[in-house]
């Protein structure tokens, strides 16, 4: 096996007021706020220009209920400087503490995207200091080492830092007999990484071990901070959503890349009702519901290629929205006994190539499609969007659609999460 030695994909934030590829995000500063506003006079855009704008507080803020709290931008008031938030903040912020906001397309950020929580904690924003190999930082955890525990072990005699997985072995051992910043340390399958920071003076003086519990983070790139109550009216809507990737290696040519989205757990069945579920708001049971969500999810009619939202799941019954004409680019059908079914991902994807400037499609708001493209769900290895191959220091973008509907429940917690494959 290949020594890894960089961490080649990485994916990053857009925003629309990014004056140029790898700028930045700006710091904003509270001015004054309440549970559900913050208000900050640099905020000098024009009314609802930061309308569904994803923003996070610092990791240093002031206030520590906040450090490294998420939230999802209402509406912008330009008279007052004023963001109006979805849902209140833990704790009203006070004067001086400093957000991020990201919102829109057109250029990417210097900002990577969140990935799995470590110890409780987004080591993007708070870094994992570890208790036993004291000297070591967390700052990242890929989300392909996903949830449960991870062993870090270091190896004195060696000067050699390893991690592994529940269930493998560890993967090549990482040199820290000097000082690292944004050092990675790759899992056995050679994919699979923390991304760390060594101060060797503080290692410890023998063998060290330690365990550390990652955790999928809730409602941080694609939240549903809201359902339908955001809809103000006008029934369903849907929310589009960039994010996106580059190959970070200098030399190396990322082969046959390919993407997919993560979804939530249960196992494919069959309907059972006796009668025709049609497309009105009504329900059917399934064979075997083992695993299966229990409220405010997708389902996927494989035998008839369409997809209902699920309000909620009682035991194998499963009552379903109305589907009208169709949903998410399918056909509405009347599903019958013995049909195939599976949960389906909660958010279709598209893929975007960069203009000869890095500038993607930036829509004027957060429901409006980027022209030209085409969503569909993509949610295995074997269903994937193939992008072919990433040459280096090359981008490409990830749109997402999440399509909410009447009694879509706002939820804390969407494993949406982008998948990538390559050679």
């Amino acid at each position: 096996m290949a020594t890894p030695t960089a961490d080649k994909l990485k994916t990053y934030f857009p925003s629309r007021y990014i004056a140029a590829d790898g700028n930045a995000l700006t710091q904003y500063t509270v001015d004054s706020a309440a549970a559900r506003t913050l208000t900050d006079a640099a905020l000098t855009e024009s009314d609802d220009y930061w309308a569904g704008a994803i923003g996070w507080f610092d990791g240093d803020t002031l206030t520590p209920q906040l450090q490294g709290c998420f939230f999802h931008v209402r509406s912008f008031d330009a008279t007052t400087d004023t963001l109006t938030l979805s849902r209140d903040l833990p704790a009203i912020p006070q004067t001086g503490d400093t957000f991020r906001l990201v919102i829109g397309g057109n250029r990417r950020s210097s900002q990577e995207t969140f990935a799995l929580m470590a110890a409780g904690y987004q080591p993007e924003l708070q870094p994992v200091a570890l208790a036993n190999i004291t000297g070591v930082t967390i700052t990242k955890a890929s989300g392909l080492l996903g949830e449960g525990d991870i062993t870090l072990h270091y190896d004195a005699t060696l000067d050699e830092l390893y991690l592994k997985k529940a269930g493998e072995e560890y993967g090549v051992g990482l040199n820290v007999s000097g000082d690292i910043t944004d050092g990675v340390i790759f899992a056995e399958n050679a994919q699979s990484y923390l991304r760390i920071n060594v101060v060797a003076a503080s290692l410890p003086v023998s063998n060290a071990t330690e365990i550390v519990t990652l955790t999928c983070p809730e409602a941080v790139f694609t939240p549903d901070f809201e359902g339908y109550e955001t809809a103000d009216g006008a029934g369903g809507k849907a929310r589009y959503r960039l994010e996106v990737l580059r190959n970070d290696d200098p030399v190396d040519t990322m082969v046959d890349l390919s993407v997919y989205t993560a979804k939530p757990a249960g196992a494919a069945t069959t309907i059972t009702s006796s009668l025709s579920l049609t497309t009105n708001a009504g329900k059917f049971t399934i064979d075997n519901p083992a695993n299966w969500p229990t409220n405010s999810f997708w389902v996927k009619n494989t035998t008839r290629d369409d997809c209902r939202y699920i309000k909620y799941r009682s035991g194998s019954t499963l009552y379903t929205t109305d589907a009208g004409t169709g949903l998410r680019g399918f056909t509405a059908v009347n599903w019958e006994q013995g049909d195939n079914v599976e949960v389906l991902a909660d958010v279709d994807i598209a893929v975007e190539a960069p203009d000869v400037s890095g500038v993607f499609s930036s829509p004027i708001d957060e429901t409006t499609p980027p022209a030209g493209l085409t969503f569909a769900d993509k949610a295995s290895v074997n269903d994937s969007i193939y992008i072919g191959d990433l040459a280096p220091c090359e981008m490409v973008g990830v749109w997402r659609r999440e399509t909410i509907v009447d009694n879509h429940r706002a939820r804390k917690q969407i494993r949406t999460d982008t998948i990538a494959l390559w050679s």
